[in-house]
C-alpha cells in the first residue's frame, strides 16, 4: 500500500510520515529513525546472513577441491614452489575464517557485529580471490577471472551492508585487484588484466545502481510498514493511542505493577457538553478542539510506560505508571489548568464560557483486571459529571 504526499500530510505528525514526506534520496533517515532502521535490518537479515556464510563456505571448499586436482597438490606435497604455497595458505586460511565465522553466527554471538563481519568477509574473499587468480596465471593454469565480477555483484546483495558500505567494499576489492595484477603480472597477462579492470569498474557501477534501488525500496517499505502499524494503534484525528493499543498496553502495565510493587493510576477525561460545542461551532471546529485537547494530554504522558489515549468520541484517558495517589491529585489540577489555558470558547456550555472537562481518577488495586480498573474509573468520571461537571473525582 503506497501513500502519496497528500495522504501522508493528512496523517498526524509522527516520525514515519514525516520522513516519507521529506524523502531520503541520500538513503539516510533522521538519526533516531536511522538507528531503528538499522536495528530492524539487523534482525530481519540475520537468517539470510547465515545462509550466505554457509553458501560462501561451501563454494570456497569446492574451489579448494579444485586446487587439489588442478594444481596436483597431493602429488607435489610438500615440494611446492612459493606460488603454490601461497595458494594453499590463502585458500585454507580463508576457509578456516569462514568456518569460525559461521560457528559464531549460528551461536548467536555475531548479531551486534553482523554488518561489520559481512564487510570484512566479503573484502577478505575478494582480495583472496584476486590473489588466487593471479597466482594461477603465474603457474600457467587457467582460472576464470569472471569469479571476481560475480563477487563484486554479490557485495550488493542484501547481506546487512548499507548501500554506502557496499560501495566502499566493492571499490576496495576492485582497486586492490587492479593493484595486485599490475604488480605481479607482465606482458600479455598484463593486457588481460587491464580488460578485467574495466569490467570490474563496470560491475561496481551496475551493482551500485541495483544496490541503490534495493535499499531505497527497503527503506520505503520499512516506513510504510511502521506507518501502517502506527495507524493501527493511534487515533487518526489526535495522534493519541487508540482504544485497541490502550487495552493491550494496560494488560502489560498491570502485570508490571504487580511485579514491581508500584502504583498505577488511570485518569478518565470527558469533555463537557461537546455535542453542544459541535452544534454551535460545527464539526471542523470540534475536530480542532479535540486535537488541541489531545496535544495537551500528550504532555502528561512523558515516561515510556505512560500513555495518553483517545478512548472514543470526546472521551480520553491517561495511564500513569509508578504514580501515587497524592501525585494524581496534583496532576489532575494541572490537567484542568492546561485545558483552561487552551482558551477554547464554548458560549453555549451551561458550565463555563470555555471548553471544560470532567475527570475521574483511580488507583489500580492488586487484583484489578483491565475491565475492573476501567469500570471503576469510569464510575468516578460519571460521578464528576453528575456533580456538575468541570470537576475531578478521585478514588
Amino acid at each position: 500500500m503506497l501513500l502519496d504526499p497528500v495522504e501522508i500530510q493528512s496523517i498526524p505528525d509522527n516520525v514515519y510520515s514525516r520522513q516519507l514526506f521529506q524523502g531520503f534520496h541520500w538513503l539516510r533517515f533522521s538519526p533516531p529513525l536511522e538507528r531503528e532502521y538499522r536495528q530492524h535490518m539487523s534482525e530481519t537479515q540475520a537468517r539470510y546472513q547465515k545462509l550466505a556464510i554457509l553458501l560462501a563456505l561451501a563454494i570456497w571448499i569446492l574451489f579448494a577441491v579444485v586446487d587439489i586436482t588442478r594444481l596436483q597438490l597431493l602429488q607435489g606435497f610438500p615440494n611446492y614452489n612459493s606460488n603454490i604455497w601461497m595458494v594453499v595458505l590463502i585458500r585454507w586460511s580463508i576457509m578456516l575464517a569462514l568456518a569460525m565465522l559461521a560457528i559464531q553466527m549460528f551461536a548467536g554471538r555475531m548479531t551486534k557485529y553482523a554488518a561489520k563481519a559481512a564487510a570484512f568477509t566479503l573484502f577478505s574473499i575478494g582480495v583472496g580471490t584476486a590473489l588466487l587468480v593471479v597466482l594461477y596465471r603465474l603457474e600457467g593454469v587457467a582460472l576464470s577471472d569472471s569469479v571476481q565480477l560475480l563477487l563484486i555483484i554479490a557485495i550488493f546483495f542484501p547481506l546487512g551492508l548499507s548501500f554506502y558500505g557496499s560501495i566502499l567494499v566493492a571499490l576496495s576489492v576492485s582497486l586492490i585487484t587492479i593493484l595486485i595484477g599490475l604488480m605481479m603480472l607482465q606482458g600479455e597477462m598484463h593486457e588481460d588484466h587491464i580488460r578485467l579492470t574495466c569490467m570490474l569498474l563496470l560491475a561496481v557501477l551496475v551493482g551500485a545502481v541495483g544496490g541503490y534501488i534495493r535499499e531505497h525500496v527497503q527503506r520505503e517499505q520499512f516506513l510504510l510498514r511502521h506507518l501502517l502499524s502506527w495507524q493501527a494503534n493511534h487515533d487518526p484525528l489526535t495522534g493519541l493511542n487508540n482504544r485497541r493499543s490502550f487495552s493491550l498496553h494496560l494488560e502489560t502495565v498491570l502485570r508490571q505493577t504487580r511485579r514491581e510493587g508500584v502504583g498505577l493510576a488511570l485518569v478518565m477525561i470527558d469533555i463537557d457538553h461537546f455535542k453542544l460545542f459541535n452544534d454551535t461551532y460545527g464539526h471542523p471546529a470540534g475536530d480542532q478542539a479535540l486535537q488541541r485537547v489531545g496535544q495537551a494530554l500528550q504532555g502528561f504522558a512523558r515516561r515510556p510506560m505512560d500513555m495518553a489515549v483517545r478512548v472514543g468520541g470526546e472521551e480520553f484517558a491517561l495511564l500513569l505508571y509508578a504514580t501515587e495517589k497524592v501525585q494524581v491529585s496534583e496532576l489532575t489540577k494541572q490537567l484542568q489548568a492546561a485545558l483552561a489555558a487552551l482558551h477554547i470558547p464554548h458560549a453555549t456550555s451551561p458550565t463555563a464560557s470555555h471548553l471544560t472537562a470532567s475527570i475521574g481518577a483511580i488507583m489500580a488495586m492488586p487484583d484489578d483486571s483491565n475491565e475492573s480498573l476501567y469500570q471503576r474509573s469510569d464510575a468516578l468520571l460519571y460521578q464528576a459529571k453528575q456533580a456538575g461537571r468541570n470537576r475531578v473525582t478521585l478514588g
